[in-house]
């Protein structure tokens, strides 16, 4: 009996983690599109209708705004600075349980206990937008941050080399008196000697491994394979 009970509730958990995985992710888009229609509004949108704008946002999400109400001006700059401080709420506040981060951040966890249950291309883009949000945040509190794109070198492999796919993606912050510093949120660790940079930027498509424009037909399959080792002498 106790064999057979146990695989019901282990379905019933993979199952209750990848609903919650579609919802906080669901929900992190649903917020991003009503602030990228918001912001768009605030160059050429009179101020009554901005005001609207936020209000119902906040409605929707049943959350009292910062200070307990939005108040309207009556000039373009205070309203401006204040859609600033309204944004923020929305996307890094960590405080709000509805905020961008903290949906985004529930839902990669989610998927982080699903691992087994996701495709691996499913997993890289997760990571890849954990990576910008970390960036956004950085950002946001003052402090410089680049993307870093290269490989990670796994030991365990019987010839002592790192697999092929062992490409990777990590950011860094620069920090007083330490530098430009390593975070692995893929592997919640700092960047150390097994990650290899290749190059930086200031997000994904400023150091893409492959970029171009292909014209014709045909077939074309692109192949490589990277393997890394670690140097005795190091």
């Amino acid at each position: 009996m106790a064999r057979n009970s146990a695989k019901p509730r282990l379905l019933s958990r993979s199952a209750r983690g990848l609903y919650w995985m579609g919802r906080y992710l669901e929900r992190a888009e649903y917020l991003c599109r009503l602030l990228r229609f918001q912001v768009e509004a605030l160059g050429d949108r009179p101020i009554r209708e901005i005001y609207f704008g936020w209000s119902r946002i906040y409605m929707s999400l049943n959350r009292r705004p910062p200070g307990g109400s939005i108040t309207m001006a009556g000039n373009d700059d205070f309203t401006l600075a204040d859609s600033y401080t309204l944004a923020d709420d929305l996307t890094l506040e960590r405080s709000n349980s509805d905020s961008v981060w903290n949906c985004f951040s529930l839902g990669r966890e989610n998927a982080r206990q699903m691992r087994h249950c996701i495709s691996g291309e499913m997993w890289t883009c997760l990571n890849l937008a954990y990576a910008h949000v970390m960036i956004a945040v950085a950002r946001s509190w003052g402090v410089p941050a680049r993307y870093v794109s290269g490989y990670l070198y796994v030991s365990g492999s019987p010839d002592g080399q790192a697999w092929s796919n062992a490409t990777h993606a990590w950011i860094e912050c620069l920090l007083p008196e330490l530098g430009w510093v390593g975070f692995d949120p893929n592997n919640r660790s700092f960047a150390d000697e097994r990650h290899v940079r290749i190059a930086t930027g200031r997000d994904y498509n400023d150091i893409s491994p492959t970029r171009g424009v292909r014209q014709g037909g045909g077939e074309t399959r692109l192949e490589v394979d990277v393997r890394m080792r670690p140097h005795a002498d190091l």
